[in-house]
């Protein structure tokens, strides 16, 4: 998956280079050193941003060159909003590492972490309106809402051995695989009906599958290569698919028998 990311970013390095000067330039806080220090941080610690990257290909793909700053606009905000929602996942899950490296809650604490968060969510909707796309504006809203909403449910079932193999992909769908659906629409957004319906679409298949990779990296990835520690779901009692397999596979064994 690296070697394809690598090879989509030097397609699109021009664009993606303004994408990351224009987050570093809303994080440039006028009443606080550590906005810009944490951000900065957290751009240097890497990460593939599959995300504005998907928005960037996708614009031009369906020939968007004539909406450029509209589109790196929005490739900015999907991984403004990503990054938000990664800050307030670490402090709800204590997570310690992302990307190999310390979090910003590890480090700073969690009161700045879920602060910052806010501050990139609110400068996200800013850059929204900034491209006075009305239909952008409502799927990205509505996106985040929707994430927001699916991390609250799965804080509800953590430790729920009964939940389905529907709720788990319901569940990551709605955490994960929805913005990378709406990433790859934004960069089709002035594309006719079906291509960006199209381009939803795939988002939401490729987000799916990466988030069924991460959880099955979880239990047989090397800590080094994985950025994170391993097993964390199953101590923080996240109901995964992997798991969902071997319960259900034990319960099959024991009906044969």
């Amino acid at each position: 998956m690296q070697a394809a990311a690598n090879s989509l970013k030097d397609k699109i390095s021009q664009d993606f280079a303004v994408v990351n000067d224009t987050i570093l330039a809303l994080a440039d806080a006028k009443h606080s050193e550590l906005v810009p220090i944490i951000t900065k941080y957290l751009q240097d610690a890497g990460g593939k941003r599959l995300r504005p990257m998907l928005t960037l290909a996708f614009a031009q793909l369906t020939d968007q060159s004539a909406n450029r700053d509209q589109v790196i606009n929005l490739a900015a905000s999907v991984e403004l909003i990503h990054t938000a929602t990664l800050l307030h996942d670490d402090v709800v899950d204590d997570g310690k590492l992302r990307r190999g490296m310390k979090t910003a809650n590890s480090i700073w604490g969690n009161k700045t972490a879920i602060l910052l968060g806010d501050y990139l969510f609110s400068q996200a909707f800013k850059l929204m309106v900034s491209t006075k796309n009305l239909s952008a504006l409502e799927l990205l809203s509505g996106t985040a809402a929707t994430i927001a909403e699916a991390e609250v449910k799965q804080i509800e079932s953590l430790g729920d051995a009964e939940i389905s193999l529907d709720q788990y992909l319901q569940l990551i769908r709605n955490k994960t695989a929805i913005l990378f659906a709406a990433a790859c629409r934004c960069g089709a957004y002035d594309a006719p009906s079906n291509v960006q319906q199209a381009a939803y679409d795939y988002g939401m298949n490729l987000g799916m599958a990466y988030q069924i990779i991460d959880d099955t990296l979880d239990y047989f990835a090397k800590e080094d290569e994985f950025g994170k520690k391993v097993g964390g779901d199953l101590l923080e009692k996240k109901f995964t698919l992997p798991l969902f397999m071997l319960v259900r596979a034990e319960s099959t064994s024991q009906n044969v028998i």
